[in-house]
């Protein structure tokens, strides 16, 4: 009798085992595609924007999609007038702000609606940002930073010296930061007025991150890493060498990292001294890292590969695409990687980060609904 429960128990037991078994889904190895979706265009130069219940990215064919974040099947697409270079921005009401080469800004509504559009005079390679008081700054080619309000109606513009392709970064206490083809990095006041300029001997395109203590820091194509304090005055500077237009991170321990034309990625203290740098074998980076809740650093390359590093730069896997990867890959909470590549795709990509690290500006545009801002977060 004894053996007979036995028996059944232990068919019971199997039975158990055999169902958490088919229930738990199996662990994806870091890198694995998980899925890819081609945007209709040629190029990808625009990095997704992740939110609650959609990936928004721009294409070069103009238009900005709306995407399922479980298979990458396509809920909208908003049609512009010219290839979108700039990375959506998604805002406290899930409203959507997007820059086009038509000259445009756009608000699209959650529904893939036009909410209102705005006219520059160039064309608009900048990403917008967003104040806490839910202005959205964006610059364009025509030479001005623009602060438009909720509505799309003009609050105020600030004209550079040359064109502004840098996206501006908005420091805790609402300061603007933002280069310009004119070789400055500009400190804007909140009404518009210039609060300092600071003069790098090359264009700033790369776009500003901010540090705990506010220190700003920056790349130009003069070849240098700045690090400036917000009263304007030069904190160190790092020559890299080549042109520096991939945007900076900023890690969890305060490490700096950012990549160069001169194929390598650095890795600096707080104070301005290399901690390491490691050569990934590309000609040029425009791709910008983004750090892991986990500490890995994610970087693309022009040889069209997805890396992931180690926070002491050692290597832990690389995913090749089919074409040079200029956007910065985005990290969602539930671990996928977002990263378009020139092949026309969009790729989901498995990792163990769970989000980007807990730090002043982890990631380009500081967060993965690209808010720009210190304290910006998703809704």
């Amino acid at each position: 009798m004894k053996s007979s429960r036995r028996w059944w128990l232990l068919v019971l037991l199997s039975v158990i085992v055999s169902g958490l078994a088919v229930s738990v889904p199996a662990q994806q190895i870091p890198g694995t595609v998980l899925w890819s979706i081609h945007s209709g265009g040629q190029f990808f130069f625009s990095s997704a924007a992740v939110g609650s219940d959609a990936i928004y990215v721009g294409s070069w064919n103009g238009q900005l999609l709306a995407l399922n974040p479980a298979d990458g099947s396509r809920t909208w697409a908003f049609r512009t007038d010219g290839p979108i270079f700039s990375s959506p921005t998604i805002g406290p009401d899930k409203t959507i702000y997007v820059g086009s080469l038509d000259r445009k800004v756009y608000a699209i509504n959650p529904n893939g609606s036009l909410k209102w559009s705005f006219t520059t005079q160039d064309g608009v390679y900048s990403s917008p940002a967003l104040s806490a008081d839910g202005k959205i700054y964006i610059g364009s080619r025509d030479k001005n930073l623009y602060a438009l309000n909720p509505d799309g109606t003009l609050a105020w513009k600030f004209t550079a010296g040359a064109e502004i392709e840098s996206s501006p970064a908005v420091a805790a206490d609402g300061t603007i930061y933002v280069g310009s083809w004119d070789g400055y990095l500009y400190a804007i006041n909140p009404d518009g007025t210039l609060r300092w300029k600071y003069a790098a001997q090359g264009k700033v395109v790369s776009s500003p991150a901010i540090s705990a203590d506010g220190t700003v820091y920056v790349g130009s194509d003069d070849g240098y890493l700045y690090a400036l304090k917000s009263d304007g005055a030069l904190a160190w500077k790092y020559e890299i060498g080549e042109v520096v237009r991939s945007s900076p991170a900023v890690g969890p321990d305060g490490t700096i990292y950012v990549a160069g034309y001169d194929g390598n990625f650095y890795a600096f203290r707080p104070d301005g001294t290399a901690r390491w740098q490691k050569s990934l074998g590309s000609i040029y980076f425009f791709s910008s890292p983004a750090v892991g809740a986990d500490g890995v650093i994610y970087i693309g390359s022009d040889k069209g590969e997805v890396y992931a590093l180690k926070p002491d730069g050692s290597e832990l896997w690389q995913r090749p695409t089919g074409g040079a990867v200029f956007t910065s890959p985005m990290i969602a909470k539930s671990g996928t990687i977002y990263v378009g590549s020139n092949d026309g795709f969009l790729y989901a990509l498995s990792s163990t980060s769970q989000g980007v690290a807990d730090s002043s500006w982890p990631t380009f545009r500081h967060d993965v609904c690209h808010t720009g801002r210190v304290g910006g977060s998703c809704p």
